[in-house]
């Protein structure tokens, strides 16, 4: 191997090639809602119905996928398969624009949702077992922030393409896949040697009769607490807009604005949630996002300006946000052998789940107005928060921040110069 080859390996940068790998899944699910907008304006869905079960099949059947492709991924190292979900959603989501029928839509719809699936429990993976020593919030948040920025940027990008070049616009979410697909398949031998010797390291740690037990029961209570976590993150991105403009009377541009703001501060926040996992450990950090997440939320319930909203919705998303890694990182904690099902159902499943309960608040909406939708997110952060507090602590008795980090599987020590090479 090469000095500069050499360096480049013992260098981690492994965490911002998942990032890269997450932006580019998950900027299709965020095109999916542009690119139906488009087709219903134009004449090709017949109705917001028709919109609602799109977004449904493709959450519903990325739900069912995810903890399944976990388990493959636990059984033996398939970083490749990051590669194959990246491709698989680009190609149905660009196929969309080339469809000529609802029944092809609806397929490329769910190959699409097929390929996101396939890819979070992979790359969930994969940034666990690259961790640097006590810096397993950090590699994760990097990770979950790349979902942030493909939510972001697919909506943007498909619809600028679509401007120009009509629905075929769609090929242009080909370009990115191909673009990351060609980065991750250089990094493939690298991301199966970290789970391989992970899984050693696991084996060894065993036999020695000092490795980690799976907490199944524990794991079961964070799911919980996640699923409501979910309700309100989804619904809020999903209808923040329409309360600026229905409740405040604002434009709609103004609505979309507020949007973004939260999005930014919501990468920021999610960089941080990681550091402070890593610090004073997952489950209290998940403890006390959400105990400010309820309060807030109560609050944001009560206001009638558009001043008062903003100032209350800025830190209501950094702490919604905040709570990202220290889920995750409990999740691959409490089923240590088995980070690939961990993170399908933390961050896969639980995002999933957000969307499909978003057309029962909907319905909530349109019957009681949209602040009986927001109380309802209301009790369900209370819900989250006194869930957290029966959660058990996922770290090790008297181990927090980089100690409790070196108890986490996968967090061998990367320092320049003591990574383990491929092949070596």
């Amino acid at each position: 191997m090469s000095a500069n080859i050499s360096i480049f390996y013992r260098k981690n940068y492994d965490p911002y090639f998942t990032l890269l790998g997450h932006t580019c899944s998950d900027m299709n699910q965020g095109a999916l809602p542009a690119i139906l907008t488009y087709l219903y304006y134009h004449g090709t869905l017949t109705s917001l119905e028709c919109i609602a079960w799109f977004v449904f099949a493709s959450n519903m059947v990325s739900s069912v996928i995810q903890p399944l492709v976990g388990a493959v991924s636990d059984r033996r190292p398939r970083p490749w398969l990051m590669v194959a979900g990246i491709l698989l959603a680009a190609a149905g989501t660009s196929a969309m624009g080339f469809c000529t029928n609802q029944t092809s839509m609806m397929i490329c719809c769910v190959a699409s949702g097929i390929g996101i699936a396939v890819f979070h429990p992979a790359g969930g993976k994969v940034a666990h077992s690259v961790a640097d020593r006590g810096k397993l919030g950090k590699s994760l948040s990097i990770f979950y922030v790349g979902g942030n920025i493909g939510f972001a940027v697919g909506p943007v990008l498909v619809t600028a393409a679509m401007s120009f070049w009509g629905i075929r616009g769609t090929l242009i979410m080909l370009l990115p896949a191909l673009l990351v697909a060609a980065a991750l398949l250089y990094m493939d031998p690298k991301f199966t040697h970290a789970i391989s010797r992970e899984k050693r390291r696991m084996l060894h740690d065993a036999s020695q009769g000092s490795g980690q037990k799976e907490r199944v029961g524990a794991f079961m209570i964070l799911t919980g607490a996640i699923f409501f976590r979910a309700t309100i993150f989804f619904a809020f991105i999903t209808f923040i807009p329409v309360f600026w403009v229905k409740i405040f009377h604002e434009s709609v541009e103004t609505g979309s604005t507020v949007l973004s703001i939260t999005a930014v501060v919501g990468a920021i926040s999610t960089l941080y949630g990681g550091r402070l996992t890593d610090r004073i450990g997952s489950t209290r950090t998940f403890r006390l996002v959400l105990t400010i997440v309820f309060p807030l939320l109560a609050a944001f319930c009560l206001v009638d300006s558009h001043l008062m909203g903003l100032l209350i919705i800025v830190p209501l998303s950094f702490f919604l946000y905040s709570s990202s890694a220290p889920m995750m990182a409990m999740g691959q904690n409490f089923l240590c052998k088995h980070t690939g099902l961990a993170s399908g159902v933390t961050v896969g499943l639980a995002v999933s789940f957000g969307g499909i309960s978003s057309p029962v608040l909907g319905w909530i909406g349109d019957q009681y107005g949209l602040h009986a939708t927001f109380w309802t997110l209301t009790f369900c952060a209370l819900c989250a928060m006194l869930i957290s507090y029966v959660i058990p602590i996922a770290e090790k008795p008297g181990q927090t921040g980089s100690s409790a980090a070196e108890a986490t599987p996968g967090s061998e020590s990367t320092e320049t110069g003591s990574r383990d090479l491929p092949g070596r």
